[in-house]
């Protein structure tokens, strides 16, 4: 009965389920929930699915043929219902209770929680408005240590926007690299602005968390994925098999 006060709601999503219950004209940015349309391939893909042929459980990785479209090496892939959950996979698979983790921030909220839940302990380590919400390089890299376990980032930032530069990233990446800390990368806005983003996926010591949801404007149908070295994934696979198993095999059937 310990842990039964300890987890709580995300304020995001209570404050997102109260909006949605108000009358008249409610702009609502509390969840990051696009107010849009799905997108019309999506939609006719829909129509003409078979259901039978995607009525029974998937692979807990991923459907094959979804894995190859993602990424070039699909053994580097795992697919989720959605990435909060991927956030949650990756940190409990490269950490230990006790381990440190450095947030970067302004953050999303649920780290700090994901942290909380797996007794992690956190830094969050936060850049100045007239730095562009970009904490200094050198202060990152004189504040870790060797019971630091891993680095979250999120490019495109929620809550401020800021896109950070490819010179940072690099030099970001070279910090951890070094220090054999991983660097969680969240960019999951990734395809929702006209300005480029630079990704990290494919890179040691990385493990890249994306989706559909912001995307293609579906948020409710929770499919997202991640990208890192096979032994990662295969850890991230076994603990996904255990927590939830597959994801939708529906929802990853059309997108």
């Amino acid at each position: 009965m310990r842990r039964i006060n300890e987890y709580k709601q995300t304020d995001a999503m209570i404050i997102d389920v109260m909006a949605k219950g108000m009358s008249g004209k409610i702009y609502n940015l509390a969840a990051g929930d696009p107010d849009l349309s799905v997108c019309g391939s999506l939609k006719k893909s829909l129509r003409n699915i078979d259901i039978d042929t995607t009525h029974n459980y998937g692979s807990s990785q991923g459907d094959i043929n979804l894995r190859k479209k993602i990424w070039n090496k699909p053994e580097e892939v795992i697919v989720a219902n959605g990435a909060k959950q991927l956030i949650y996979e990756s940190l409990a698979t490269t950490t230990k209770p006790g381990d440190k983790v450095m947030l970067i921030g302004p953050c999303w909220s649920s780290y700090i929680q994901v942290c909380h839940i797996l007794e992690l302990k956190y830094e969050l380590v936060v850049g100045r408005e007239e730095d562009n919400y970009q904490p200094d390089i050198n202060e990152i890299k004189n504040r870790l240590s060797d019971d630091y376990a891993a680095i979250i980032i999120n490019n495109p930032n929620n809550p401020t926007g800021v896109i950070y530069g490819e010179e940072y990233l690099e030099e970001l990446y070279d910090i951890t690299s070094k220090r054999d800390v991983w660097l969680i990368s969240d960019e999951i806005y990734e395809f929702i602005t006209d300005k480029t983003v630079m990704t990290l996926r494919g890179m040691d010591n990385v493990i890249v968390i994306d989706g559909f949801s912001k995307a293609f404007n579906i948020t409710g149908w929770r499919l997202g994925y991640a990208i890192a070295d096979k032994k990662v994934i295969s850890a991230m696979t076994a603990l996904q098999s255990q927590l939830s198993g597959p994801p939708s095999t529906v929802i990853q059937s059309i997108v």
